[in-house]
This record gives structure tokens, sequence and C-alpha cells, in this order.
């Protein structure tokens, strides 16, 4: 599955999370492999989520990550936010699914 990020196409890798083992998502370039350009989901182990809702980092250098991922079918508009520092991190539902990608 493909996803324009800014102005790379870029393929959806799907991840765990280390310690929550909740679904990552990473945007990888897909001209080139190698070279992640996002990590578009943030974990957050202390908040509680749903087995299908993810947060997402769409900030810094990730902002836009929920835009694009929204365009995609990847993820819902927020459903809610939680606050973290001084971001307002979107939860989202996941549209498609985190072990195979498909919708």
């Amino acid at each position: 599955m493909n996803v324009r990020f800014n102005t790379v196409e870029c393929r959806v890798q799907w991840s765990r999370h280390a310690e929550s083992r909740r679904p990552a998502i990473l945007l990888v370039n897909a001209r080139a492999p190698g070279d992640v350009i996002a990590v578009a989901t943030m974990d957050l182990p202390d908040v509680a989520l749903a087995a299908d809702e993810v947060a997402l980092r769409d900030f810094g250098p990730s902002a836009g990550v929920l835009e694009a991922l929204m365009i995609a079918g990847v993820v819902s508009a927020p459903v809610r936010f939680v606050e973290h520092g001084e971001q307002q991190i979107p939860i989202c539902t996941l549209l498609v699914d985190a072990e195979n990608g498909a919708r």
C-alpha cells in the first residue's frame, strides 16, 4: 500500500511498538526501500486504546502524516485527542488490518 507524504511516494510498512506491542506504521520511501521517511505512530503505553486504534505523530518531521494516512484510507479521522507533553495527539481507528495491510 502506497501513501503520498509531503512530496514523497511512500510504502506503508507495518511493525509493532517495542513496549506496548501495538501496531506501528512506518512510511518508507517507495523508490529507496531502506529510507524511512516517517514513523507515523507513537507508542503511548499509558493511554488506553482499543485494539484497532493508533496514536499518530502529526508534528515535527511527521507533520502531515494524519492527512496522508486519512487520504490513503489507512486511518479514520481522529476519534479523540490526548495530551502528551505540549502536543495534542490524534487517536484514530485503523481502517486496514495491521497484520497484512488489507482493507
